[in-house]
This record gives C-alpha cells, sequence and structure tokens, in this order.
C-alpha cells in the first residue's frame, strides 16, 4: 500500500471528510452501510489508503489485501 505522504491525517479532519461524504450521498439518496466500504472510505480520507487502491482491495484484486478487513 502507498501510504500519502504528508503524515497522519488529525481524526477530526477524518470525521469532517466522512460526514461531508455521507451528506453528499445522502442528498443523491444514496448510503453506505457496509462497515467494510466504511472502513475503506476511513482509511482514504486518514491518507492511509489511495482511492485507487481502495477501489483494487474492493475489487478482490489478489495482489492487494488490507489485514483489517480479512
Amino acid at each position: 500500500m502507498t501510504a500519502v505522504p504528508s503524515a497522519v491525517i488529525a481524526d477530526a479532519v477524518v470525521l469532517s471528510c466522512m460526514d461531508f461524504a455521507d451528506g453528499a450521498l445522502g442528498a443523491a439518496g444514496h448510503e453506505v452501510t457496509d462497515s467494510d466500504v466504511r472502513e475503506l472510505m476511513r482509511q482514504v480520507a486518514a491518507g492511509v489508503l489511495t482511492g485507487d487502491e481502495a477501489i483494487r482491495i474492493l475489487n478482490g484484486e489478489p495482489h492487494v489485501s488490507y489485514s483489517h478487513l480479512d
């Protein structure tokens, strides 16, 4: 996995990003309830994973794994 180079993003910022995403999805009539997907969203917001890495994990690509979801 490739971490975003800017160290750790503060929890408050991560929560704000998650709230924004939830609001945007809700406004469009969508909701993400799967706990594994929400964890990937949080990891992307925190800069631990890139969006591309999260998508590869969701697609089950064999060369990408994220032990927290196993």
